[in-house]
């Protein structure tokens, strides 16, 4: 496995997507390549701070005018 190739399956290792044949071939990866496991601890650190990331309420106005638009664009799609 390759430096690209780790890169390109962290998200699916961390989300423990991944078959055991996968898995073990990344780990043996990361056990001879110390700036793949840097970049595992600054992307895993990343993926749980965008989890922290508040979502910030939708204004009152902007709910009825999203209401309204979805409202319009069903009864449009039903004729």
């Amino acid at each position: 496995m390759t430096c690209k190739d780790v890169i390109d399956i962290l998200s699916e290792y961390l989300e423990e997507a991944l078959d055991a044949t996968a898995v073990a071939s990344l780990e043996q990866h990361l056990r001879d390549c110390p700036p793949c496991v840097a970049y595992l601890r600054t992307f895993r650190k990343s993926h749980q701070l965008a989890g922290q990331v508040s979502q910030a309420p939708m204004p009152p106005e902007m709910k009825q005018r999203l209401r309204s638009f979805l409202a319009a664009q069903l009864r449009d799609s039903v004729h």
